[in-house]
C-alpha cells in the first residue's frame, strides 16, 4: 500500500515538474505571448487540475482498503 501511494505520489510530482518547466520554457523565451500560448498554459493548468483532483480521491481510496484490512487484522487478532 505505502509503495502504491509513494509511486503515484512521485508520478504526480514528476509530471507537474516537468509542466512546470515546459510553461517557464515558454515564458523565459518568448517577450509577448500568443493567443495559442495563453490557452496552452490555461490547459496545463487545468491538466494539473484534473490530475490531482482524479489521484488525491484515489490515494484516499488506497488508505481507506489498508485501513480496513489492518482493522479487520486487529480484530482477528484480538479475538483469538
Amino acid at each position: 500500500m505505502r509503495r502504491e501511494v509513494e509511486d503515484t505520489a512521485d508520478d504526480i510530482a514528476r509530471k507537474l515538474v516537468k509542466e512546470a518547466a515546459e510553461v517557464k520554457k515558454l515564458l523565459d523565451e518568448k517577450r509577448v505571448l500568443s493567443k495559442s500560448d495563453r490557452e496552452w498554459i490555461v490547459n496545463v493548468l487545468k491538466g494539473v487540475g484534473r490530475k490531482l483532483s482524479n489521484d488525491i480521491p484515489f490515494l484516499n481510496d488506497l488508505f481507506l482498503e489498508q485501513m480496513d484490512k489492518t482493522v479487520a487484522e486487529a480484530k482477528g487478532e484480538f479475538e483469538s
